[in-house]
């Protein structure tokens, strides 16, 4: 849980510095509630010929269909997947420091496409990458923002470009959901902590989309653990 708090306020700050809106405010109502998610059996299947190119996920999340999100991630004309490197995203690609989190050893990187920035990756370390460093090192977290300029983006068949409402309609029931008087709302579809889809509105727009698939650890401090507990 710690880490995943972490992510968030990494999400929150990196928003900040990006770009420097005041809707990252309302960003601390990720943990604000829980709301219990429908188990369904129903399987994933892929839209065929005019929609080849939309997954359909038959209205249910669950682990096979969150993989299958993770490398349906397209930038413009580029495909990349999560867990990934920049090298595997191509040429297209980049990224700048942001910021460290020593505790947690996560380090936080924009990141660019055709030197636009359009987001943000987070890798597990605890120093900053060199140039070489960072062409393989592996991200686990991708969060995109909706900005004018930016390329077309979509997660999952879902574009930044499609109205918010259309996401229940894709995954189904949702394990959080928010939606305050400002207009800042959130789903997010999540299998265990670090392990989640999440995507986020403002004023009936999309604010950003983003997903974390860091791999399960057993590293948490036993003590640590008992008092979140």
């Amino acid at each position: 849980m710690q880490k995943q708090l972490t992510i968030l306020l990494c999400l929150t700050l990196a928003v900040t510095l990006l770009i420097g809106c005041g809707k990252q405010d309302s960003s601390e109502d990720f943990v604000s509630s829980s709301v219990p998610m429908q188990s369904s059996e129903n399987s994933m299947s892929v839209g065929s010929g005019a929609d080849a190119e939309t997954p359909s996920y038959n209205g249910t999340f669950n682990e096979t269909v969150f993989e299958q999100v993770c490398k349906e991630i397209r930038v413009a004309d580029s495909m990349i997947t999560v867990p990934g490197t920049l090298k595997d995203c191509g040429s297209h690609f980049s990224a700048e420091f942001v910021m460290q989190d020593e505790k947690n050893e996560m380090l936080t990187y924009r990141l660019l496409y055709d030197g636009i920035e359009i987001g943000f990756v987070i890798y597990i370390g605890n120093s900053e990458l060199d140039k070489k460093e960072l062409e393989t090192a592996t991200f686990y977290s991708l969060f995109f923002y909706n900005d004018d300029g930016l390329p077309d983006i979509s997660v999952g068949g879902i574009s930044l470009s499609d109205p918010p409402d259309r996401v229940p309609e894709v995954f189904g029931e949702t394990t959080d959901y928010e939606l305050d008087d400002t207009g800042f709302g959130y789903w997010r579809y999540k299998l265990r902590d670090e392990y989640y889809l999440i995507f986020t509105q403002w004023d009936g727009e999309f604010y950003n989309i983003g997903l974390s698939a860091f791999p399960e650890t057993s590293d948490q401090n036993p003590d640590q653990e008992e008092s979140e507990s």
